[in-house]
């Protein structure tokens, strides 16, 4: 994955976020609750994991099997979840 964001520093009276690009430092995103900031900023990692785990289940669709693959695409997805909505992974 070529970009990576993250949630910057961004202080203001409103309850806002900003979303930043790590590689060219431009701003992606003004989120409008603060609280939303991580899963904007988590966009680009979540979308890469549900495109491997598609990709995946789509095989093992086919192929009728599930694989350790499988399993692991989606702990990195739950993982990738629990983080944006701080909860712990079990």
């Amino acid at each position: 994955m070529n970009n990576r964001w993250y949630k910057a520093n961004f202080t203001n009276k409103a309850d806002q976020g900003l979303v930043a690009d790590e590689i060219t430092g431009e701003n992606v995103a003004v989120v409008y609750k603060s609280e939303n900031t991580n899963l904007i900023a988590s966009a680009p990692e979540m979308y890469e994991l549900l495109e491997r785990l598609y990709e995946q289940i789509g095989e093992d669709l086919i192929d009728n099997t599930i694989d350790i693959m499988s399993r692991y695409n989606y702990e990195l997805l739950h993982t990738e979840i629990g983080k944006v909505l701080n909860i712990e992974n079990k």
